[in-house]
């Protein structure tokens, strides 16, 4: 009896750890409850440095081979808390949450990467927490979007005006600006932005003649090259 309780512990042990099975499915394998199964686990002395680090590597490998997969998706999949999920897979471009303003950014790099791949660029797109979005010809690149313009035309803006926020220009070598519902893209370096502006905000269309200062980096492609 004492050898048959050893060994489903042990058995447990190995489900959990080297599997990485849910603490429900190994109560389901076992007949016995998941609480019985946390204090298994709780109370072994035999979670060596060897057993601790392979299972850190069994989790890693599956995080990193399911991009296609959310942290939420992967921690509800592994019985793990998405904290740890990221700690899996710090530096990879994974699937975020849909309606997410991460999503909807990382929507948008991917758009601007394409057209800048059309073009011959050679661009290379950044993991999620990244502190720029791409790396265009060796320039650091941060993309930025605004969905809505911010005031209607009015006396003083005859055009729409719209707003980008410059979070992040310590990193980069320029922004790329774009309006979401035309894909019109503005490329600016950030060296010509002033240095206490923590937002980029212009009026587009303009209803001049000529375009005014941040209309005429509109489609500069040049300044990547």
């Amino acid at each position: 009896m004492h050898n048959e309780k050893v060994e489903r512990n042990e058995d447990i042990r190995k489900l959990r750890f080297e599997q990485c099975l849910k603490l429900e499915t190994i109560a389901e394998i076992h007949g016995i409850t998941k609480q019985r199964v946390q204090q298994i686990i709780g109370r072994s002395n035999v979670i060596t440095k060897y057993v601790a680090t392979k299972r850190k590597h069994k989790f890693t490998d599956i995080a990193t081979n399911h991009l296609e997969m959310t942290n939420k998706q992967l921690s509800e999949m592994l019985g793990i808390s998405v904290n740890k999920v990221s700690r899996y897979r710090p530096k990879t471009r994974h699937a975020i949450e849909p309606g997410s303003q991460v999503a909807l950014g990382m929507e948008i790099e991917d758009k601007v990467a394409d057209i800048l791949t059309n073009m011959g660029f050679e661009v290379e797109r950044q993991y999620v927490s990244a502190p720029f979005d791409l790396l265009v010809n060796g320039h650091r690149v941060n993309v930025k979007s605004a969905a809505s313009s911010n005031d209607a035309p009015s006396q003083k803006h005859i055009s729409p005006k719209w707003r980008w926020s410059l979070h992040g220009r310590n990193n980069c070598d320029l922004f790329i600006f774009v309006i979401i519902p035309t894909t019109e893209i503005f490329i600016i370096p950030e060296d010509h932005i002033p240095d206490n502006w923590m937002d980029m905000q212009f009026c587009h269309p303009t209803q001049y003649r000529t375009k005014q200062k941040w209309q005429s980096y509109q489609n500069r492609f040049n300044l990547l090259a």
